[in-house]
């Protein structure tokens, strides 16, 4: 699941790592995941946002996020420098395969950002186990019984 993309343009490595930072390419429903995406910024980029999309196999975009979102501030990076960026995430979806799109965008807050560069499935992961939830992905994070008579 480490992919090393150094023919391409700005992405150097996408891998996805279980809790203990072994790669994996299987994960089950609910564990915690991290997307680490390094890429090598060619030119000077004014405040450049790298950001990941999780997309199912008929191309449905499941979720997706980007450093901005977090506050984060990519800057001070030199043309041609690299930076490493992971994303955890609690895989709450169902048994399938999914893909990951990596987006490298520059300026998002100041009106239109600007795609800088763009890799579709960029990696691959399958979701395996039993889902305890109906649809796509898990987004109850409580049940209760307020009144029981």
């Amino acid at each position: 699941v480490a992919r090393d993309l150094r023919a391409s343009r700005a992405v150097v490595r996408i891998r996805i790592l279980k809790d203990d930072r072994e790669m994996t390419a299987n994960v089950t429903v609910g564990d915690e995941i991290e997307v680490e995406v390094a890429l090598r910024l060619k030119g000077a980029h004014c405040e450049p946002t790298i950001g990941i999309f999780i997309t199912d196999l008929y191309g449905s975009t499941v979720t997706g996020t980007h450093t901005g979102f977090h506050g984060l501030k990519l800057s001070g990076i030199s043309p041609g420098g690299v930076v490493t960026v992971r994303f955890t995430i609690a895989a709450h979806l169902k048994p399938d395969s999914y893909s990951i799109t990596v987006r490298l965008i520059e300026n998002p807050e100041k009106g239109l950002p600007r795609t800088i560069m763009k890799m579709n499935q960029a990696a691959v992961f399958n979701v395996v186990g039993d889902a305890p939830f109906y649809g796509m992905t898990n987004l109850c994070r409580a049940v209760r019984i307020l009144n029981n008579s």
